[in-house]
């Protein structure tokens, strides 16, 4: 059966049971793991199509550990691959819906943009919630890159980002395309210059083309920093606290940490420099803040990994970083 016609199949799955937080266990674990293996489509840029087909075949892909693409325990919730289509279609049309005004619960509220070809979003997602429930943020992700316009910032305290700048919309061409538009890029840098604030994690520095030494994008420059190289994916590296008495480092002590190792190249020369990590003998920077017009910026180096994420160090660095840039203390009132 072609994958066309099974695009046409009837939905199966409303979008309220898509994002459903309570039910049958195997029910919810099988509507997470279907949301974010169509959501580690959707974060490259694929379209319905190419989603199905890589989800029709379950198959291993290596972005530098093996990730297996395709849902557990499909045969028990999906009768056939037509009706397995039609749940994939219901994902895909959550999740790349435009985004919608969230309610106001009085908590800070943050969006993530999350995911890329080498880091699936559904192993960032768990330690990101995990990290912005004591922060007191309310957290919404987005995947589809596209979504990401000022109509969306302006319904949010806080931009969180872990995800790099190219989508990989052909799973069989080794090419991928920049993604970002010149009004996505103002529209970021006009969000923090007028009171919002950025968590750029990972790779976040590197949302546009990191080769441009010597004139790095306005959105890097904002960001204060620019992807420079990496170390093995599973490199060990220890983390020293530089600021102690920062907010964001506060009760953080030196720890150790596996993942890959990143080496970001500095931009600003007003940031407050907060970490450094060293592997194989060489130190780089790994956190700092700085403000940008009436906005504030927190780059944490680390996230390749869900467990470096769920590091218990980490945590509290994620926390304080959102409390910071949201502009409160820990009691969730402003400092």
């Amino acid at each position: 059966m072609c994958v066309r016609r099974l695009i046409a199949a009837p939905l199966v799955l409303t979008a309220a049971s898509l994002s459903c937080a309570t039910g049958p266990g195997d029910t919810r674990t099988y509507l997470l793991s279907l949301r974010d293996q169509v959501a580690a489509q959707v974060c490259q840029g694929r379209s319905l199509e190419a989603t199905l087909a890589q989800l029709l075949t379950p198959h291993q892909e290596d972005y530098g550990r093996p990730y297996l693409v395709g849902v557990p325990g499909r045969e028990k919730f999906a009768r056939d691959d037509r009706a397995f289509a039609a749940q994939v279609r219901a994902a895909y049309q959550q999740l790349t819906a435009e985004p919608t005004a969230p309610p106001n619960d009085g908590k800070p509220r943050a969006i993530a943009l999350i995911g890329d070809h080498y880091h699936p979003p559904g192993l960032i997602r768990p330690p990101i919630e995990a990290a912005m429930k004591p922060a007191g943020v309310t957290t919404d992700f987005l995947y589809d890159v596209t979504k990401l316009t000022a109509a969306a910032l302006k319904h949010y305290r806080l931009l969180i980002i872990l995800r790099d700048g190219m989508n990989w919309s052909d799973p069989a061409a080794n090419r991928p395309q920049w993604w970002m538009t010149d009004s996505q890029e103002q529209a970021i840098i006009a969000f923090v210059r007028a009171g919002g604030g950025i968590l750029a994690l990972h790779n976040a520095n590197a949302l546009k083309p990191w080769a441009e030494k010597e004139n790095p994008a306005p959105i890097l420059r904002v960001l204060g920093s620019q992807y420079d190289s990496h170390g093995a994916p599973r490199e060990g590296y220890r983390v020293r606290v530089l600021a102690k008495d920062h907010p964001v480092t506060r009760g953080i002590a030196d720890f150790t940490a596996t993942g890959e190792h990143h080496r970001p190249r500095p931009l600003a020369t007003d940031m407050v420099r907060l970490l450094e990590s060293t592997a194989e003998g060489e130190t780089c920077l790994a956190g700092y803040v700085r403000t940008e017009g009436k906005g504030r910026v927190a780059y944490l180096a680390f996230g390749h990994n869900r467990e470096v994420l769920e590091l218990p160090d980490v945590q509290r660095l994620l926390a304080n970083s959102a409390r910071w840039c949201c502009g409160v203390n820990a009691s969730g009132d402003p400092p």
